[in-house]
């Protein structure tokens, strides 16, 4: 049950066949209600009952006003993975936007969980690269928060190939997936945003003239057809499937007749007096509120886009080396994958290597006039022509160096053609591969 602006507000029923009762007895059972608005809100419900034999039945009206305070604020950025090109880096910031008291002396608010919906993609966390001694105290959490506070989480984002469409990463407490109704809220987000999109659409497909149209006199029969038309689309684009009048938008399994490239996100958070995990205990009684903040829609692979460069590359390298007599030659093997999307077209591009005193612009330089250079042995430049989606190329390079240092292997650029326009794309990837170079064996 949701109280406004969301798909299934109005007229949403909920049944509870289990729920009797006798003369005089009482029974508690809870409504978790989600609003997409802040502030004041009016709530209102209505429970209908019958007797045993159900020859008579009633309805009770219930209303209430709720004050919704600002909570969570979620955003996301998708990264390529240069350890793995099959794999992306998943950044959610948080930011907790509480600010209608004093400042707490403990924490209150800890996000519980990450879960990602997908049958394509899978969120995993990142190991520890290291324990905290026990003589230090413990750094909070970084999924517990103050009021006003931002943190950024990161996760691994790779192909599924279990079967499953749900997997959570744990970050606090426990918090039972029946008490909450998580995938319950997210389809009612993603319809929301399903018919948000349609609307969008069609006013851009009539040039705007909706808002036109609107005042004009239409027959009960056109707006069944155009509502209908909403919550069915008969879409047929980026897999999804053809009669989408079959999958109630509402359901599960509309979440899964969605682009191949896409992942939705829920992040499970808990308020109360003591965040769990800040080591502080308190006397105070814990209030326990459970809530949760909705991505849908996530973009992980690049789309069908002249102005987007579908590529990932990573290298596989030692990261140290011995310095010879003379010079020293290195093995480097570069790894290159096209990520667009399976209907996407197939690119063209150009592999060149940068000339050694050539600065690389996405990489901070150092600001010393003799810093080491990378010297290429063997072909410099090479094109690739028509690399379908889910293609790899491995290109073996040799990598040549004549004094000691640290060198970063990133001296590459690429020339993606675009078919759709005369002048290429020149990309550069922002990353280091550091090698050092010594003089003797450590």
């Amino acid at each position: 049950v949701v109280t406004s602006r969301v798909v299934g507000a109005s007229g949403h029923v909920t049944t509870l066949p289990t729920l009797t009762l006798n003369p005089n007895e009482s029974k508690s059972f809870k409504v978790h209600c989600s609003s997409r608005t802040l502030g004041p809100q009016h709530v209102r419900f209505l429970f209908r009952y019958a007797n045993t034999d159900n020859s008579t039945r009633r309805v009770v009206p219930v209303e209430f006003d709720i004050e919704v305070l600002k909570g969570l604020t979620v955003s996301h950025a998708i990264h390529p993975s240069y350890n793995d090109i099959t794999e992306y880096v998943l950044a959610l910031s948080i930011h907790n936007g509480r600010k209608d008291s004093t400042k707490e002396p403990v924490p209150s608010m800890t996000i519980q969980s990450v879960t990602s919906w997908s049958s394509s993609w899978k969120i995993q966390p990142f190991q520890n690269a290291s324990d905290v001694p026990s003589s230090l105290v413990p750094p909070r959490p970084a999924s517990v928060l103050q009021w006003q506070e931002s943190s950024t989480l990161y996760f691994r984002v790779s192909r599924r190939v279990d079967g499953d469409v749900a997997n959570t990463v744990r970050l606090g407490g426990e918090v039972s997936p029946v008490l909450f109704p998580c995938a319950e809220f997210l389809c009612l987000d993603h319809a929301a945003s399903r018919i948000t999109a349609l609307k969008q659409s069609k006013a851009l497909a009539t040039g705007g003239s909706t808002s036109s149209q609107s005042h004009a006199l239409r027959s009960i029969q056109s707006l069944r057809r155009e509502n209908q038309s909403h919550l069915h689309p008969p879409t047929k684009n980026h897999g999804e499937i053809a009669d989408s009048g079959s999958v109630k938008p509402t359901s599960r399994e509309a979440l899964l007749v969605s682009p191949e490239t896409d992942l939705h996100l829920i992040v499970l958070w808990e308020e109360g007096p003591g965040a769990v995990g800040t080591g502080v205990q308190t006397t105070t009684p814990r209030r326990r509120c459970v809530g949760q903040s909705n991505l849908v829609h996530v973009p992980i692979r690049s789309p069908d886009s002249s102005t987007v460069c579908p590529l990932t590359m990573t290298l596989s390298y030692p990261r140290h080396v011995v310095l010879g007599n003379a010079a020293t030659n290195v093995d480097v093997t570069l790894h290159i994958r096209n990520n667009a999307a399976p209907n996407s077209p197939g690119i063209t591009f150009t592999l060149e290597m940068l000339e050694p005193d050539e600065e690389h612009p996405s990489v901070r330089t150092s600001s010393s006039p003799s810093s080491p250079r990378v010297f290429w042995a063997g072909c410099t430049r090479h094109t690739f022509w028509n690399v379908q989606p889910n293609a790899s190329v491995d290109v073996r390079l040799s990598a040549c160096f004549v004094s000691a240092g640290i060198y970063d292997l990133n001296r590459f650029r690429f020339v993606v053609a675009r078919p759709d326009n005369p002048k290429p794309l020149t990309v550069f990837f922002p990353v280091e591969y550091l090698i050092q170079v010594a003089t003797e064996t450590y």
